[in-house]
């Protein structure tokens, strides 16, 4: 799919049919747009946590995550601000802290990453970035069978948040 926003919706459902096998069996029950706030909000996309491997390893080391949110932005430029405020604003105690923001790149990863470090600190929020990059080696990883390289490159993405 081109990068933009006439592309949104399309990129949303490619991202829950990539990641759905991708993290199954620990991410489960995919909801696109799912409703927040009383129905005055929505999440691209919200998984159950069912945790294994690198979900376990997260929950059991770091924060609860019951559900886990994905954000999905097809856009050519690199996430700032706005749409890292946007899926922080996903997270809570009750729901969990650990969320996801998918885009085509992260160019600049240090500061992607010194934007999300602010949300720990000031909430305890973990948001981890995934670009077209970081799908294409965990794609390869799955594919391969090798379940350590691909808890390597996650627990890689969580280490640069607490570096």
């Amino acid at each position: 799919l081109a990068p933009g926003k006439a592309n949104a919706t399309k990129y949303h459902r490619a991202i829950e049919a990539l990641l759905t096998p991708l993290f199954n069996p620990s991410l489960v029950d995919p909801v696109i747009e799912k409703e927040i706030e009383s129905g005055t909000m929505r999440v691209d996309l919200r998984y159950r946590n069912m945790p294994q491997g690198f979900f376990r390893w997260f929950t059991e080391g770091f924060v609860r995550a019951p559900f886990v949110p994905f954000e999905c932005k097809n856009y050519a430029e690199d996430p700032a601000n706005l749409e890292i405020g946007q899926i922080a604003s996903r997270l809570d105690s009750q729901k969990g802290r650990l969320g996801f923001l998918v885009c085509r790149q992260i160019e600049n990863r240090d500061r992607f990453n010194t934007r999300c470090r602010s949300q720990l600190d000031k909430n305890g929020n973990y948001i981890i970035g995934l670009d077209d990059g970081d799908l294409r080696k965990l794609v390869a990883a799955r594919r391969a069978n090798d379940d350590t390289a691909f808890f390597q490159h996650m627990s890689d993405l969580v280490e640069a948040l607490i570096d």
